[in-house]
């Protein structure tokens, strides 16, 4: 452990947090230039478990037990991360594959303008979605979204950008949490490291993409949480 810490000055220390819905994890981890990962060091603390679910009672266990985990991890003394990742897991998160077409009698170009245009719409159409889906009125906010494959007059094209075309169709990976959430979660992690550079993401996507970068040469794969 205090070879690692020495290492830490060469490379890129960045932290993660695991919240799931029996315990939160916190880990340290370096990004070396190689572009390899090094996990440092980990901390686990398990959520309480309810005799009957309240999910207001069960986001007060979660941050309390991001806050022990946090408290932990800032005592290792190991200085400020770069960047603060937070991975949440269901019921913290909704996520939803999209696709986007776009068809016109013309040719037009695919551009980041348009891509951005068509993708926000989605956005707001699936916010208005979780408000239903929520049962009231509390506000969603996007967390991710990924663009997973895109079509131009019906052939998968790698390289879209600036591409001429009739047809278009985007497979969009969504993922939205409430606001509430991911204030008192921010609340926890910066209160402890001071920083306003704190991302989310899903465990949903974040499984996928270990297992298909683990089972590339496999074929096709079904990921079961």
């Amino acid at each position: 452990f205090s070879e690692d810490k020495n290492k830490i000055k060469g490379d890129s220390l960045m932290l993660v947090f695991d919240i799931g819905s029996s315990s939160v994890g916190g880990a340290f981890f370096i990004t070396e230039k190689s572009g390899a990962i090094k996990i440092v060091k980990s901390v686990h603390e398990p959520i309480m478990l309810q005799e009957s679910l309240n999910i207001d009672e069960f986001l007060a266990s979660t941050i309390r037990s991001l806050d022990v985990v946090t408290s932990k991890m800032y005592k290792l003394g190991m200085g400020a991360p770069e960047a603060i990742f937070c991975v949440l897991s269901s019921p913290w998160h909704v996520s939803q594959m999209r696709i986007i077409k776009l068809e016109k009698n013309t040719p037009f170009i695919f551009t980041n303008k348009l891509a951005d245009s068509l993708i926000q719409k989605e956005i707001t159409l699936f916010e208005e979605y979780m408000v239903k889906y929520l049962h009231d009125k509390s506000p969603v906010k996007a967390i991710e979204f990924k663009n997973i494959k895109t079509t131009l007059n019906g052939y998968e094209s790698p390289n879209p950008l600036n591409q001429k075309a009739k047809e278009l169709e985007m497979n969009i990976f969504f993922s939205l949490s409430p606001e509430q959430v991911l204030k008192r979660i921010k609340g926890v992690v910066g209160g402890y490291f001071h920083t306003k550079d704190i991302r989310f993401s899903s465990s949903t996507l974040a499984y996928f993409a270990v297992a298909r970068d683990f089972f590339e040469h496999s074929g096709d794969f079904i990921v079961i949480d």
